[in-house]
C-alpha cells in the first residue's frame, strides 16, 4: 500500500485488510497477501504518531518506510506484489499507473485506488487520472452510478469502478445525546495552506467551544 497523507494513509491501510482479511466479498482477493505500507514522500507525509494509530491494521508503523515514485516503482518490481493499493491523489495515482506500465512486467499487480471520503469537486479531472486502475473504489450506489456516467461519457472503459462502504465505517451507528449539539471538524494536510489561516481557524473552533459549553466539538 502506497499513500500520501495521513488521512490517505489510514483509508489505505484499512482497505488493504478489507482486502486481505475477507471482510468484504466483492473485494476479496483471490489468496491473502501480507500487508506492506510505503509513504510517498511529500508536503503531507504522515508523522509517526499518526501511523501508529492505525497500527491495529497489521502494518508495523516502525518497518514502514518513506519512497520517492521511482523507489517506489523500484520496490514493486523488485518484490513482486499481488496486489498495490494507492491511496494517493489523482495525478500522483496516474503517474505511479504510468510509471508501471513502463516497467514492463510479466505480472503487473493488481492496482486499486479510490477516494477516502465524498468527492465534491474536480469529479471528472480526478476519476480520469485513476482511469487504468483495475478496482476503482466508489463509497456508495450514488458515487458508483456517478463515476460510471463520467467514464462512459468520453467513451472509457467503467467496468473498474467498484461499489464498496468506506473501511471507516465499522461498528454500532453513532447515538447523539439528547440535547446535545455536536461540531465535527474534519482536518485536512494541506487546507488551508499557511500557518496564519490554519490558527485563525483554530482560533475559530476554540471560540465557538467557549460560547457553546454544551455542545460536543470533535
Amino acid at each position: 500500500m502506497l499513500a500520501d497523507s495521513d488521512t490517505r494513509w489510514k483509508w489505505g491501510a484499512l482497505t488493504a485488510r478489507r482486502l486481505t482479511t475477507g471482510t468484504d466479498a466483492s473485494l476479496r482477493h483471490e489468496r491473502p497477501v501480507e500487508v506492506s505500507g510505503l509513504l510517498l514522500r511529500g508536503r503531507a507525509t504522515p508523522t509517526p504518531r499518526q501511523l501508529a494509530e492505525v497500527g491495529e491494521v497489521g502494518i508495523d508503523a516502525g518497518r514502514v518506510r518513506e519512497v520517492t515514485a521511482v523507489e517506489f516503482l523500484h520496490t514493486v518490481r523488485d518484490e513482486g506484489y499481488d496486489l498495490v493499493v494507492l491511496a494517493l491523489v489523482g495525478g500522483a495515482v496516474q503517474a505511479m499507473l504510468h510509471g508501471l506500465a513502463a516497467l514492463e512486467l510479466p505480472r503487473r499487480p493488481v492496482i486499486v485506488t479510490g477516494y477516502v471520503g465524498v468527492v465534491y469537486e474536480k469529479l471528472a479531472d480526478g476519476l480520469l487520472l485513476r482511469h487504468g486502475a483495475d478496482v476503482v473504489l466508489a463509497n456508495s450506489r450514488h458515487d458508483a452510478e456517478r463515476f460510471r456516467a463520467v467514464y462512459e461519457g468520453v467513451g472509457a472503459d467503467a467496468s473498474a469502478v467498484t461499489e464498496a462502504a468506506l473501511p471507516f465505517l465499522g461498528g454500532a451507528p453513532h447515538q447523539p445525546e439528547e440535547g446535545r449539539d455536536t461540531v465535527v471538524f474534519a482536518a485536512q494536510p494541506s487546507v488551508p495552506a499557511s500557518r496564519a489561516d490554519r490558527t485563525y481557524l483554530l482560533r475559530r473552533l476554540v471560540e465557538h467551544a467557549r460560547l457553546h459549553p454544551a455542545a460536543r466539538c470533535c
